[in-house]
């Protein structure tokens, strides 16, 4: 795995040092107009160029490095979030005792929720991203289907959830694990239970005319898995 994103990453640095070598080698100026030589200044153009070029190859490879490693991508997001008296949730970064930010629930407009960054469940204003018993059970079980897979050879198994609040994306990751290892705070069961009850909250919140009332013993994964 670790070769194969080298790879990927050489590849784009190689990208970015063959337009290097290309926009040397060609002039800067172009002459227009057969009767008068006007000079035309494309400079602007190619540093322009060659900035957007240079970001969009940084950002990639930023991507793969953060994949690859996920202690960095667990430190580049929200690892915990916290409910408020005042209706409003805070979010923590990985390892911080204070919150980063603080956000109201009437703010938010939409909750996505990831398994392996595979979106499983969508919670907004539409009618058809409600929430109730049978969509509840059909992401519960996502989860339970998932812990049956061994963690080995470094396999990741992520949950987080994308908070949508006045246009602006906060992700909070619930749960990380590599391999045997497990780099976030609690269970994998203790955060299908919580992952479970946001949905339930975030769905009176933002939907109440399409979601259900939650029930009084939810189902979830019946294995604790550690």
């Amino acid at each position: 795995m670790d070769n194969i994103i080298d790879i990927k990453s050489m590849h784009y640095l190689r990208l970015l040092v063959l337009y290097l070598s290309l926009s040397f080698s060609f002039p800067l100026y172009a002459e227009v107009n057969q009767d008068l030589a006007v000079e035309i200044n494309y400079t602007p153009y190619y540093w322009l160029v060659l900035f957007i070029l240079s970001l969009f190859i940084f950002l990639k490879i930023k991507k793969i490095a953060l994949k690859s490693h996920p202690k960095l991508l667990l430190k580049s997001l929200y690892a915990r979030l916290d409910f408020n008296d005042d209706d409003s949730i805070s979010l923590y970064h990985y390892h911080q005792s204070k919150p980063h930010l603080k956000l109201q629930l009437a703010d938010i407009s939409q909750s996505e929720i990831y398994l392996n960054d595979q979106l499983i469940n969508t919670i907004n204003k539409t009618a058809n991203n409600r929430f109730n018993k049978n969509i509840s059970n059909t992401m519960l079980n996502a989860f339970n289907v998932e812990s049956r897979f061994k963690m080995v050879d470094k396999r990741i198994r992520k949950i987080h959830v994308v908070i949508t609040c006045q246009i602006k994306k906060h992700t909070v990751c619930f749960y990380l694990r590599e391999g045997n290892q497990r780099l976030t705070k609690d269970s994998y069961q203790d955060v299908i239970e919580f992952v479970d009850k946001w949905c339930w909250l975030i769905a009176m919140q933002v939907n109440p005319e399409n979601t259900e009332a939650p029930p009084a013993n939810k189902a979830i994964v019946e294995q604790e898995i550690i």
